[in-house]
């Protein structure tokens, strides 16, 4: 079953602000997204508290992270942010 991610226009802005090899890592990210759902294999996914509390972020490379949420009922992942670690939370 292949999930929607959907993401903001801001996200576009984003990642226009990240080094290209991490964009494309993001690329590789939303497509695992859509096949496996908001748990891809090999993506180091952790949950969220706080402020986050309910998302998921995920690890992109050293220092960059997604941080997203997702729906099972509607099959749904929502993007939220993507930025560096210093500055996502």
């Amino acid at each position: 079953m292949k999930w929607i991610v959907k993401a903001p226009p801001k996200i576009e802005k984003m990642l226009r602000d990240i080094p290209p090899k991490v964009a494309k890592l993001y690329d590789m990210f939303l497509n695992d997204l859509e096949r496996d759902g908001p748990f891809p294999k090999g993506w180091q996914i952790g949950f969220l508290a706080g402020k986050w509390d309910g998302y998921l972020k995920a690890k992109l490379k050293r220092n960059y992270r997604v941080i997203y949420r997702y729906e099972s009922n509607i099959i749904t992942v929502f993007i939220e942010k993507i930025a560096d670690r210093k500055d996502i939370y």
